[in-house]
């Protein structure tokens, strides 16, 4: 049951698909984390809200932390009670290695009971530097020592698949985030022959029935032509850019066991059941649409539980490859951080306004209030008051030293901004500037002409009070044991009509480190990260208490800014649409 099909508003989708739900027992969300994709989030999103009613639904990930928050955006939505069953336990351990560029050897820098060891860290980033070092002397000798190592037998990728191959941990799955660079790692491997005649002959007639389907001019592709040699030595590439039917031959050769090496990307490590023994990280860093930036450990995590067969190996084997590009820092929180709590990216766009237009009882104002982006701003505004009364308080406890005269200078400023900005509109207008442009005349083009408006305050970091910390305490004793979740989850809704609630297991057992990256998103859920991406501008918040306390925002200078934001949780309308104006802030 595709996603994008339940996208279908109601009226249009009852008759064509009840059928189809009465017969569907259970409707499967895998990787529901994807929900805070920018690009993708969005139809899963919509499809849960969408979804009929009477529908069950189970939302299977292994990194959310915030569970209890999705569960209870899911209970309210379709007024059903969910259940979020849980475990910590993973049946094949994993070890986590480090791989210094131009070094020796790996070292292990978590052990199987999830122990960092931070001695073996400091000794890869030693080794590291030493490594580096000895490569700038090198070159400054005249030795071109460091483009040896990028490829051919001397390079990293050579030596960690040979000591991978040496101990006996393949299969063994390569990350990279280029496709480029996936192609050009498994061609740096034309030396290395890891498989048997038997199983080149195996491959070769694996490799001939598949491409039988195609036609003799397809079969001449450089693509397809490339990649036969390749596989017969037991190297295999999966990508995008792969044609259909190579990327089911690979996976079908990688489940069998004739791949050793499989240099893919991330497309590889969801919606595919096919674990190695070994994964490995060449780059951590990838094109999220916008820039490059390094792996999220949350998206370490997803990838690196490719690791371990259940059932085959006794552990699972993850070498992160780092050089003097990563910081020391940065590969310590992307190996030891937690998973990134659930975030909403919903959005409209103008393909569901049209569809929304067509549809009678489906509105775009009902599709907002309904998104777990508005469900986390909702659950926010306690903490927002209590950060608003405790900014009031200490603007309210601020000692102005001669009062009087500061605030009749503030006036006479206050004046002269606006008698500039009456001015310069004066001067802009065209009957007093037209007739000075002149075929002849000089004109000085003021690109970027002052603004008279006055800065907006930022609402960044700020210690926070104690009526605010008292908000988050009652906040999570009313969660109570549901504020625990853990890395792998699975969330069921059933389909009882009374009212919603969520069931959590006790959490005693568990491991005191986990259990504080399980709760890093709070017992406010993901709220205050949303609120921050909201408020770019001090309007964002503003607007929010203006309809809260139901009265209309104040008019200043500037330019125009408009937000989306939650009102009163107790409102018949929490959800609108504000606008402020406000200067250059």
């Amino acid at each position: 049951f595709h996603a994008a099909e339940l996208q279908q508003p109601p009226s249009t989708a009852c008759c064509s698909h009840a059928e189809v739900v009465r017969e569907v027992g259970l409707l499967v969300y895998d990787e529901i984390h994807y929900l805070r994709d920018a690009e993708r989030g969005v139809v899963w999103e919509e499809s849960i809200i969408l979804a009929p009613k009477g529908c069950r639904m189970a939302f299977l990930s292994a990194t959310i932390p915030n569970t209890s928050e999705f569960a209870s955006w899911v209970a309210a939505t379709h007024t059903s009670p969910v259940h979020v069953v849980y475990t910590e336990y993973r049946p094949t351990p994993l070890q986590h290695y480090l791989f210094p560029a131009g070094a020796e050897g790996l070292f292990m820098v978590v052990d199987e009971k999830g122990v960092f060891r931070d001695d073996n860290f400091q000794a890869a980033v030693a080794a590291l530097q030493d490594a580096a070092a000895v490569a700038t002397s090198k070159v400054a000798k005249g030795k071109d020592g460091k483009a040896a190592a990028k490829q051919g037998p001397g390079s990293d990728i050579f030596k960690l698949v040979l000591l991978v191959m040496s101990r006996g941990y393949d299969p063994f799955i390569v990350f990279s985030f280029s496709k480029r660079e996936c192609e050009g790692l498994a061609l740096s491997l034309a030396g290395l022959d890891l498989t048997s005649e038997d199983e080149k002959q195996l491959v070769e007639g694996v490799f001939r029935n598949a491409i039988d389907v195609l036609s003799e001019e397809d079969q001449r592709l450089p693509q397809i032509g490339a990649l036969l040699p390749m596989l017969k030595r037991g190297i295999g590439v999966h990508h995008s850019g792969l044609l259909p039917i190579l990327k089911e031959l690979v996976e079908l050769l990688f489940q069998e066991g004739l791949l050793k090496v499989l240099f893919a990307t991330e497309t590889f490590s969801t919606g595919l059941n096919m674990p190695a023994k070994t994964v490995a990280f060449t780059r951590a860093r990838k094109w999220d649409g916008g820039a490059f930036r390094w792996l999220r450990s949350g998206e370490y995590i997803q990838m690196s539980g490719r690791a371990g067969r259940r059932g085959l190996d006794d552990r699972g084997i993850v070498v992160l490859m780092f050089d003097t590009q990563m910081e020391p820092p940065i590969a310590r929180d992307m190996i030891k951080g937690a998973a990134d709590p659930l975030v909403s990216a919903f959005q409209l766009r103008y393909s569901q306004l049209l569809q929304l237009a067509r549809t009678e009882g489906t509105t775009a104002e009902m599709l907002l209030q309904a998104s777990f982006r508005q469900w986390q701003i909702r659950n926010c505004l306690p903490y927002l008051k209590a950060r608003a009364a405790d900014l009031a308080a200490q603007r309210d406890a601020v000692q102005i030293q001669q009062e009087e005269q500061v605030t009749s200078f503030l006036e006479l400023l206050e004046s002269r901004l606006r008698l500039s900005e009456a001015l310069r509109a004066a001067l802009a207008d065209p009957a007093a500037a037209l007739r000075f442009l002149q075929p002849g005349r000089l004109v000085q083009v003021d690109v970027a002409p002052p603004n008279p408006g006055r800065l907006l305050p930022s609402l960044g970091q700020y210690k926070q009070s104690a009526a605010a910390t008292a908000v988050e305490g009652g906040a999570n004793r009313s969660n109570g044991s549901s504020s625990a979740t853990a890395p792998a989850a699975a969330v069921v809704n059933g389909s009882s009509s009374h009212s919603g609630a969520v069931d959590a297991p006790d959490t005693t057992d568990a491991d005191a480190d986990r259990r504080a990256s399980n709760n890093a998103a709070g017992p406010l859920g993901a709220g205050p990260q949303v609120v921050q991406q909201a408020s770019t501008s001090v309007w964002a918040v503003l607007v929010n208490f203006e309809k809260a306390g139901k009265h209309k925002p104040a008019n200043a200078a500037g330019g125009k800014s408009s937000v989306t934001v939650a009102g009163d949780a107790s409102d018949n309308n929490p959800g609108f649409s504000g606008s402020g104006r406000g200067g250059t802030g």
